[in-house]
């Protein structure tokens, strides 16, 4: 026997993405209204077999290089998609927007930039190139190759 559906129909998913709500907003609909819990992800999941998500969206400007996948969750790489999200005018929690200004502000006060080093990952370095800053997003926009990694 095939686990009980615990997500709404299709159409009524359908509704919620043409209404604009994010996969979290989602997820609190299905709890307010069922009183069900259901993940993020299981969402997501829904939504994509249903064929209602868009493509996710790219960071171009903000995260130039290609990056490893074990690299994807360092926190420099969180706030570039966040600063990438803002810049597309996606709308950010106070909290996100709070914690993106915080690190905006401390990365200016120090002088430094993200640079990508596929060795190492996301790393800061002195914000001293020219190239560096593109468009204001503090990156180093080529990649750092390991003879020029500074010492850890």
């Amino acid at each position: 026997m095939p686990a009980p559906r615990v997500l709404p129909p299709v159409d009524e998913l359908k509704r919620c993405v043409d209404a604009g709500m994010t996969h979290r907003e989602i997820v609190g609909y299905i709890a307010d209204k069922y009183g069900l819990r259901v993940s993020r992800s299981s969402v997501s999941a829904a939504l994509s077999r249903a064929g209602l998500t868009e493509a996710g969206m790219r960071y171009k400007s903000e995260i130039p290089w290609r990056v490893k996948a074990e690299h994807l969750t360092q926190y420099q790489a969180r706030m570039l998609r966040l600063l990438g999200r803002r810049r597309a005018d996606v709308e950010l929690t106070g909290e996100e927007d709070g914690r993106l200004d915080a690190w905006l502000e401390a990365v200016e006060e120090r002088e430094i930039v993200v640079a990508y080093s596929p060795e190492r990952g996301f790393i800061y370095v002195d914000a001293d190139e020219r190239g560096d800053n593109p468009d204001g997003i503090p990156i180093r926009p080529r990649v750092i190759e390991a003879d020029e990694l500074p010492d850890s």
